[in-house]
């Protein structure tokens, strides 16, 4: 409940509110434009030595003033990206990089696995194709459309722009490679 002596405040408006709660426990702050939220994770790009950036899962607090509690996954003195790191995060799921999870060991995704999603192709050729695709779980990377390399033209036989897929990726040096595609679902 507010006071409101002059009747400024009336039902159907809007106002922003900036709530201040005293805490006794300090609380570590980055600049929210430093997290990247991809809907089921929040994450921000930690620059390390030699010019090498690493996605780190993180735990969010509140939002205030153009920054952001971190409730876990950072520790002080940490440098976070704060401008363009959502062109490194999408470098880094190009390439493969997992961000290290809170919950999740990053010795649970094998090395030399398949990681497999849905999708629907946008583009194809003989040697790679543009996916429109579903987050890949096991890498812990969102869904999104981006293009990606085939490990043999034979992959390609059958398949059309615009059919509904399964895809098998595996991690290389360079990046992410399809090395199974599969027309899935009832199509024409």
């Amino acid at each position: 409940e507010l006071p409101n002596p002059d009747g400024r405040l009336r039902p159907g408006l809007t106002a922003q509110v900036s709530l201040n709660r005293s805490t006794e426990q300090s609380v570590l702050w980055v600049p929210s434009e430093a997290v990247i939220r991809t809907g089921r994770r929040a994450l921000v790009m930690l620059a390390e030595d030699a010019g090498r950036y690493r996605p780190v899962e993180v735990q969010l607090g509140q939002d205030n003033d153009g920054k952001t509690a971190i409730l876990k996954g950072l520790e002080e003195g940490q440098k976070v990206v704060t401008s363009g790191q959502f062109l490194l995060d999408s470098e880094a799921s190009l390439k493969g990089v997992v961000a290290s999870s809170l919950d999740v060991s990053p010795s649970t995704v094998t090395v030399g696995a398949l990681h497999e999603a849905d999708g629907q192709i946008v583009e194809i050729n003989d040697k790679e194709v543009t996916l429109a695709h579903g987050p890949f779980k096991t890498l812990g990377m969102p869904g999104m459309t981006m293009t990606f390399p085939l490990a043999t033209p034979a992959l390609m036989k059958g398949l059309k722009t615009g059919d509904k897929v399964r895809i098998a990726v595996s991690q290389t040096d360079d990046g992410l490679r399809v090395e199974r595609l599969e027309r899935s679902g009832s199509q024409p």
